[in-house]
């Protein structure tokens, strides 16, 4: 979450700073979101992106961020993320 200094107002610096202090690859993680900032947040640390259309943001916004993949419903989100836990997809 963004600090009141603002050290991680911008959604790169915080995701860069994630990935950094748990020793995740990029390539090993995704960016979920519901709003177009958030993907390409994702996008440009190098992280898979999902959209989420039940957030804040419009289904045009998310369609438009163009995110890896785009889920309507949290059981969808959940189906996907367990299967490539369980490396089927």
């Amino acid at each position: 979450a963004p600090e009141l200094s603002g050290r991680f107002d911008c959604k790169d610096d915080l995701l860069a700073f994630a990935l950094h202090e748990e020793k995740v690859a990029p390539e090993n993680a995704f960016m979920i979101g519901d709003r177009a900032s958030d993907i390409q947040a994702g996008k440009n640390s190098g992280l898979g992106t999902i959209a989420v259309e039940y957030g804040y943001g419009s289904r045009d916004e998310l369609m438009l961020a163009k995110a890896d993949r785009v889920f309507s419903t949290v059981r969808e989100l959940s189906s996907f993320l367990l299967g490539e836990a369980n490396g089927r997809c």
